[in-house]
C-alpha cells in the first residue's frame, strides 16, 4: 500500500517536542522558512523534470493541464495530484481557481473532486494540519540550522539544549524541511481558501444544487478529519435556521450523520445549537408575537421548532453515567425556551412547539443527574404546568402531565422534606378530569394517557379516589368502541395487580368492586348479586357524582353498575374481560388491545386468511395413484375416469333433464363437472379456469373451443354460399 505523505516519519515520536521553545527567535525562524520555501520550490522542479522524461503519457498530463476543455483540465490535473500530492501545491491552486468559473457545472465537478482528494490523499484523519511554526519537528531543524548552517549563535550563547541525540544529514533536513512548508501551505493557502468559499459562497447560494453539494462536502469532511470542525460545525448549525425547509432538513440530516459518527461532539454541536437559539433566534422574539402578517417571526417559529426536533431526537441517551451532562443542558435549553415563550402571552402558545418541548424534556428527564439538577425550582414554579396542563389541548396537556408525574413522584422530591400531598392530590385531580376531556378516544397519544393511568393508580394509596378512578373509565367504556373498552379493562386489571402486591398499601378487586359482602350468600353469584344492583335501588346505597372535580370526594358508593351492560355486551373479547375483572379471575393478554382489536386489524386478518380448499370426489386409491404418478400418467388416468364416468351417467343425465330441470341438482361427488359447465359457455375464461381447477380437464375444455370455433366457421360458410345463391337468382 502506498504510503501517505503525512505518514512519512523521520525524527521518532519519542524525540518530538510538542511545543515550541522559548528560546528559539522569530528571526531564525522566519529564515528557516524562507529556507523550506526554497527547498520545497527546487524538489519540485527536479519532480517535474524526472516525471517529463519518463513516458509520452505523463508529458501528456502536463500539456491538458495546460490546455485543453474544463473536463481535461479536472482530470489531467486530479491525476498529477494522486501521482506525487507533496509536489501538487500548484495543481491545487489551479483547482481553486476553477470554483470560481460562473459556470456552476464546472463548480460542482471541482467541488467533488476536491473533496475526494482531500479525504483519500491530503488531509491526515486523525489530526489537524499544522503550522510551520507548530510543527513539532522545528526544534531538530532550528538546532542543526543553528549548529552547521550558521557559524556563532546570537550573542555567544547556545540558543538550543546541547542535549539533542538526534543527528540529522543535509539531505533529510532539505526534505523535512520541505515537507513541513508544504503542510503549511496546504493548511493557509489550500484548503483554507477552498473551504472559505464553501462556507460563504456555496452554501448560500440561490441554487438548490450548490447548497446541497457544499452541505454534504463540509459533511465528510467534518466525518473524515477535524481540520476546520469549528467552522463546519457553525455553518452547518447555521443552516438550521435557513427559511428554506430544504436546506433546514438537510442540515439536519447531516448534523446527525455527524453526530453518529463521532459521538464525542455532541456537546459542542449542542453549544453551538443554544449560541444560534439565543443569540439570533430569541432576541427581541418575544415583543414580536407571530400574526399573520410577521412573516419573520413565523420563520423564527418554525426554525426553533426544527431545532427543537432535532435536538430531542437526535441526542439520544445510552448511558446515564455518561450522559447526565448532555441531558442537563438539554433540559436547561428546553426550559429557557418555555421561559421565552411564556413572555409573550396565553394567547401565543404555538402548540407544535410545546409538544416538542414538553416531549425533549420527558425524553431526557430520566437521565438527570439529582446532584446536578435541582426539583426545588421546578416545585415553586409547578403551578404554571398545572395551569397549562387544564388549559392545553389534549396532546399538549399529556406531555405536560408526563413531565409533573416525573416531577412530583421523583425519588429526590419523595425523599425530601416538602410536603406533597396538596401537589399529590392536585395531580390527580388534574388527571381525573383529563379522562373526560373528548379527544382521549379518538387522539394518537391515547397509550401514553393509558400508561400514565396505569402507574398514577398503582401508586395511590387512597382507596376512594381509586375507586373514583375505576367507576369513570369503566363508565366510559359504556359508549366507547371495542378498543378502548378493551384497553381499559386491561389497563384496570393491571392496576389492580400491582396494586394487590403493594407493600405499603394491598388492595384487592374485592376491596373496590365488594367492600361490603352483607348482601352475598355463600351460593351467590358476584356478577348476578353484586354488580347490576343500580345505586338509588336500595336504600342506604350513596349515589356516584360523575360530575365531581376531586376523585377523592366523588361519593362513597359500593357497585359497579357499570358490569353489568359490559358483562351483556355483543362483543365476546368485552364480555370476557369484564367478567374476569370483576370475579378476579386472571387476565393473560400480552399485546396491545388498541391495535389488536380495532376494525383494521380485523380485515387485515380476514384478508390474508387462507382460502378454504375445494371439495374433491376422487376414490382414494384413484388419489393414491395421483400423488405417487407423473404428470402424464395423472392425465392418462383422468381421461380413462371421464370416460367411464360419461358412459354410465349418461342415461340418468338425459331422465333428469326430460323430466324436471329446474329441480335437478348436481351431484357432490362431481364437483369438477360442475365448474366445466361453469367456465363451459366462454371461450375467455380458459386460462383462470386451469388456475382454479385441476389440470384433469385442460385438453377437454380446449378441444371443446375449437369444435365450438369449426362449428361457427361453418355456419359463416353456409351463409354465405346461401347469399351468393340467391344473388344469382336474383
Amino acid at each position: 500500500m502506498k504510503q501517505k505523505w503525512y505518514q512519512i516519519q523521520i525524527i521518532p515520536n519519542d524525540k518530538q517536542q510538542e511545543n515550541v521553545p522559548s528560546e528559539m527567535e522569530k528571526s531564525l525562524i522566519e529564515e528557516l522558512f524562507d529556507l523550506a520555501e526554497k527547498y520545497y520550490e527546487k524538489d519540485v522542479d527536479k519532480y517535474e523534470i524526472s516525471y517529463k522524461k519518463r513516458d509520452h503519457d505523463s508529458r501528456y498530463l502536463f500539456k491538458l493541464s495546460n490546455s485543453g476543455t474544463y473536463s481535461d483540465k479536472i482530470s489531467s490535473l486530479v491525476l498529477l495530484v494522486q501521482n506525487s500530492p507533496l509536489h501538487s501545491l500548484k495543481y491545487l491552486r489551479l483547482l481553486n481557481n476553477m470554483i470560481k468559473l460562473p459556470n456552476r457545472r464546472i463548480s460542482l465537478m471541482v467541488i467533488e473532486v476536491m473533496r475526494e482528494l482531500y479525504i483519500t490523499e491530503l488531509l491526515p484523519p486523525n489530526r489537524k494540519l499544522r503550522t510551520f511554526v507548530q510543527q513539532p519537528e522545528l526544534p531538530f531543524l532550528y538546532d542543526y540550522y543553528t549548529r552547521n548552517i550558521i557559524a556563532q549563535p546570537t550573542n555567544g550563547k547556545s540558543l538550543v539544549k546541547k542535549t539533542v541525540p538526534t543527528k540529522l544529514t543535509q539531505e533529510t533536513f532539505e526534505s523535512l524541511l520541505s515537507i513541513l512548508y508544504f503542510e503549511h501551505c496546504l493548511k493557509r493557502d489550500v484548503f483554507s481558501s477552498f473551504s472559505l468559499k464553501l462556507l460563504t459562497n456555496f452554501s448560500s447560494d440561490q441554487i438548490q444544487a450548490c447548497k446541497s453539494a457544499a452541505l454534504l462536502t463540509l459533511t465528510q469532511l467534518l466525518e473524515y478529519s477535524p481540520e476546520g470542525e469549528l467552522s463546519f460545525l457553525r455553518c452547518l448549525v447555521d443552516k438550521l435556521a435557513d427559511p428554506d425547509t430544504k436546506n433546514g432538513g438537510l442540515a439536519a440530516q447531516c448534523i446527525r450523520r455527524v453526530v453518529t459518527r463521532h459521538p464525542n461532539m455532541k456537546p459542542a454541536v449542542l453549544k453551538e445549537i443554544k449560541t444560534l437559539v439565543f443569540a439570533k433566534l430569541l432576541t427581541n422574539w418575544n415583543n414580536k408575537p407571530s400574526s399573520r402578517e410577521d412573516t419573520q417571526g413565523k420563520i423564527r417559529e418554525r426554525a426553533i421548532l426544527r431545532i427543537v426536533t432535532f435536538v430531542r431526537s437526535s441526542f439520544i441517551m445510552a448511558d446515564k453515567v455518561k450522559d447526565s451532562s448532555l441531558a442537563l443542558e438539554m433540559v436547561r435549553m428546553f426550559f429557557a425556551i418555555f421561559k421565552e415563550l411564556l413572555k409573550r402571552g396565553e394567547k401565543n402558545y404555538p402548540p407544535k412547539l410545546m409538544n416538542s418541548l414538553f416531549l425533549g424534556v420527558n425524553r431526557a428527564f430520566p437521565y438527570l443527574d439529582p446532584n446536578d439538577f435541582s426539583y426545588g425550582e421546578i416545585v415553586q414554579e409547578i403551578h404554571i404546568f398545572f395551569e397549562l396542563a387544564n388549559k392545553m389541548e389534549f396532546n399538549n396537556s399529556i406531555e405536560i402531565l408526563i413531565f409533573l408525574y416525573q416531577v412530583i413522584f421523583s425519588e429526590e422530591n419523595e425523599s425530601s422534606q416538602i410536603s406533597n400531598e396538596d401537589l399529590n392530590a392536585r395531580y390527580y385531580k388534574c388527571l381525573y378530569r383529563k379522562v373526560l376531556d373528548p379527544q382521549f378516544k379518538v387522539s394518537f397519544k391515547q397509550d401514553k394517557l393509558f400508561n400514565l393511568l396505569y402507574k398514577a393508580i398503582q401508586r395511590d394509596t387512597d382507596l376512594n379516589r381509586i375507586k373514583s378512578f375505576f367507576k369513570r373509565l369503566l363508565t366510559l367504556c359504556l359508549s366507547s368502541p371495542v378498543p378502548f373498552t378493551c384497553g381499559t379493562l386491561v389497563i384496570l386489571y393491571e392496576a389492580l395487580e400491582k396494586l394487590s402486591s403493594s407493600q405499603t398499601a394491598s388492595i384487592s378487586h374485592e376491596d373496590i368492586f365488594f367492600p361490603s359482602r352483607r348482601c352475598l350468600t355463600p351460593d351467590s353469584d358476584p356478577v348476578n348479586d353484586a354488580a347490576i344492583v343500580v345505586p338509588g335501588g336500595e336504600k342506604g346505597i350513596k349515589k356516584f357524582d360523575f360530575g365531581a372535580r376531586d376523585p377523592r370526594f366523588a361519593g362513597d358508593f359500593e357497585y359497579f353498575y357499570e358490569f353489568y351492560p359490559l358483562i351483556k355486551h355483543f362483543h365476546p373479547t368485552v364480555s370476557l374481560y369484564a367478567n374476569q375483572l370483576l370475579v378476579g379471575k386472571k387476565l393473560t393478554y400480552h399485546g396491545d388491545p388498541i391495535r389488536s382489536f380495532s376494525l383494521s386489524n380485523f380485515l387485515e386478518n380476514f384478508i390474508l386468511k387462507n382460502p378454504k380448499s375445494l371439495s374433491t370426489t376422487k376414490h382414494d386409491d384413484d388419489a393414491t395413484q395421483e400423488t405417487n404418478a407423473t404428470l402424464a400418467d395423472r392425465i392418462r388416468m383422468t381421461k380413462k375416469s371421464k370416460r367411464i364416468k360419461s358412459f354410465t351417467n349418461a342415461p340418468q343425465a338425459k331422465r333428469n333433464k326430460t323430466s324436471n330441470e329446474e329441480a335437478r341438482k348436481p351431484t357432490d361427488n362431481d364437483a369438477d363437472d360442475r365448474i366445466k359447465t361453469i367456465f363451459k359457455s366462454s371461450s375467455r375464461k380458459v386460462m383462470s379456469f386451469k388456475k382454479l381447477s385441476k389440470i384433469d380437464f385442460a385438453d377437454d375444455f380446449v378441444t371443446g373451443i375449437n369444435k365450438n370455433n369449426s362449428k361457427n366457421k361453418n355456419k359463416r360458410r353456409n351463409s354465405k354460399s346461401s347469399f351468393a345463391k340467391s344473388s344469382d337468382t336474383d
